[in-house]
């Protein structure tokens, strides 16, 4: 059936294209219509032709708004497509991983070429004693070695060489073993009798003293720091020391001379105090 109307859309066959005039219209009736500035039509035909601009308006809509979709989606697939375009910037972890050197595990285990260390038996191996185990320490001196000094040092001393039977002495109480109070006590008469050493002969005799207050050498100990505060004029010393001999060796033969010197030093202080 032939479609004789021009303005209608829903027949049978595409729809015939529209003149220019007549296209200008629909558009500004519809542009009217949506402002309200239209006023309604007069005809059928005008009416008919409302539908047609409506319809048109609709479809130019439609079609720019698919020509922009798949504007937009072919450009999106190029870009998904296109060479190296699916690779980002790595991640943090992809980085970091890449960035991570090799164990030392690793490389241990690839290390193929390094040589093999020879096993060897600790036990099988002869025993070293080191120089400074084999060598005598500083002061140590056994005790024939002590008895042997010490008379060498009496027979220097005898000699009248008092520098070389001192420094024997020194040796011998400083190896701190059984003869060495003997050889602090022989030094300190030498210090005072000889070298004129007072002080360093009341230190010694002080030490006799403190390391045996009642062995066999403290009675002539106590009366060495006696004499050795009178070489150094201490009266006050003196005096200590002598009450200190007298009150531990009553009994000695030097204690009726003790006694002696202790009354004079009390009569001295006496007179000087008014």
């Amino acid at each position: 059936m032939k479609n004789d109307d021009p303005w209608q859309l829903h027949g049978e066959g595409p729809a015939l294209p529209l003149a220019e005039e007549e296209l200008h219209r629909l558009v500004q009736g519809a542009v009217g219509r949506a402002y309200g500035t239209e006023q309604g039509p007069s005809s059928s035909v005008e009416r008919t032709g409302a539908t047609a601009a409506r319809w048109l308006v609709g479809g130019l809509g439609l079609a720019a708004c698919a020509v922009a979709t798949w504007a937009i989606y072919g450009a999106a697939t190029e870009r998904s497509t296109a060479p190296g375009a699916g690779a980002g910037p790595a991640t943090p972890a992809a980085a970091i991983a890449m960035e991570t050197p090799a164990s030392p595990a690793g490389a241990l285990a690839t290390n193929t070429d390094s040589p093999e260390v020879p096993i060897v038996d600790v036990q099988a191996l002869p025993t070293v004693r080191l120089a400074a185990d084999r060598a005598p320490r500083g002061n140590v001196v056994a005790p024939e070695a002590s008895r042997d000094l010490l008379r060498e040092a009496n027979q220097l001393r005898a000699e009248r060489r008092w520098g070389e039977a001192a420094t024997l002495y020194r040796r011998v109480a400083d190896a701190r073993g059984g003869e060495s109070t003997t050889a602090m006590l022989a030094l300190a008469s030498l210090r005072l009798e000889h070298q004129n050493d007072a002080l360093e002969a009341r230190r010694l005799y002080r030490a006799v003293v403190d390391a045996a207050p009642d062995g066999p050498l403290a009675e002539e100990a106590r009366l060495g720091v006696a004499m050795a505060c009178r070489a150094l004029r201490d009266e006050r010393g003196e005096s200590a020391a002598l009450r200190a001999f007298l009150g531990h060796h009553p009994s000695s033969l030097s204690a009726t001379k003790a006694q002696q010197r202790l009354t004079e030093l009390e009569r001295a202080q006496k007179e000087v105090t008014p």
